[in-house]
């Protein structure tokens, strides 16, 4: 009877789903946003919004508080993300005065930008495609869809992803519980079956702890053996 009952407790607690946050988890999303800036600065230079002895340091320290703003304000439902961007982009447009008619450039080379140097964070490709062949792989990230997969795209590493979901609107989104309550009900599992690998604890780890998820607090400060060990020993018991 003892044993039946180990049995039974391991089949319950045995990983079926692993859920993968994407921004400073998979890619550098920091170094992404920071070329982006750099990109911004010198075109406001290049399309004479700004001479070459200006100092963007001011801009860029105001620009970041006022995105950090609007991050708190979509993951309250106050703005959904698509307004979140626009209204970043419409704080630089009004930063230094720029004409309606170079929009659409500057916003083109601040998405290739960005995306081209959110790299992937560590070896995360061959260990992806190991787990790519025993589990169903979801992506689970906060973002504008079409960013957040051209990342995947460049970074080579969509096709080791059968799931994807994208919070674009509260509360729709993380960290709220009924986002990650959907992706349980679509693959009708139990908490205890699926692992979420993130480096938020407010929006990744604590929801899904709540909820009995099983978590893995991804930091980048540890090494990526140690990483890749901790994954191994979460999805064999």
């Amino acid at each position: 009877m003892h044993l039946a009952h180990l049995l039974l407790r391991k089949v319950r607690w045995v990983i079926k789903l692993i859920l993968f946050d994407i921004d400073d988890t998979l890619v550098d999303h920091q170094a992404g946003a920071f070329q982006a800036m750099q990109r911004i600065s010198s075109l406001m230079i290049k399309l004479n919004y700004a001479d070459d002895r200006y100092d963007f340091s001011e801009f860029i320290r105001s620009y970041e508080t006022m995105s950090h703003t609007l991050w708190s304000q979509f993951e309250l439902g106050e703005v959904d993300i698509s307004t979140l961007l626009e209204k970043r982009f419409i704080y630089i447009y009004d930063w230094f005065g720029v004409k309606g008619f170079d929009f659409g450039f500057i916003e083109k080379e601040y998405w290739n930008t960005y995306i081209e140097n959110c790299s992937l964070k560590n070896e995360w490709l061959p260990l992806l495609q190991q787990l790519s062949s025993t589990f169903p792989l979801a992506i689970c990230s906060n973002g504008m869809e079409f960013v957040q997969r051209r990342k995947l795209v460049y970074t080579n590493i969509l096709p080791f992803f059968s799931h994807f979901y994208f919070g674009n609107y509260y509360p729709d989104c993380k960290p709220d519980e009924r986002f990650f309550k959907k992706i349980l009900l679509d693959f009708n599992l139990q908490p205890e079956n699926v692992l979420m690998i993130g480096d938020s604890l407010n929006n990744d780890i604590s929801p899904c702890k709540n909820l009995g998820v099983r978590t893995l607090h991804y930091t980048g400060s540890a090494s990526f053996q140690s990483i890749r060990q901790s994954i191994m020993e979460l999805i064999n018991g």
